[in-house]
């Protein structure tokens, strides 16, 4: 677990120094995204506020999403 909280940290600050293209798999709110978030809660059928997704990572002019960090 150490080693996983390690390797996503290195690819945050990587991605904070301007790296683009960085790819991780993480968990993610779905509410974030309304339109997927759905989409997947009705393919599994469960109702889900988390899920495990790849995504990639990079500074952008205009971000998309906030995240809380917890």
């Amino acid at each position: 677990m150490a080693h996983a909280g390690a390797e996503f940290t290195a690819k945050i600050l990587r991605a904070i120094n301007g790296e683009t293209a960085i790819t991780t798999p993480t968990y993610v709110n779905l509410a974030s995204d309304s339109t997927g978030g759905e989409a997947l809660k009705k393919e599994l059928g469960k109702e889900l506020d988390y899920f495990s997704a790849v995504v990639e990572l990079g500074v952008s002019p205009a971000p998309s999403f906030v995240y809380d960090l917890i």
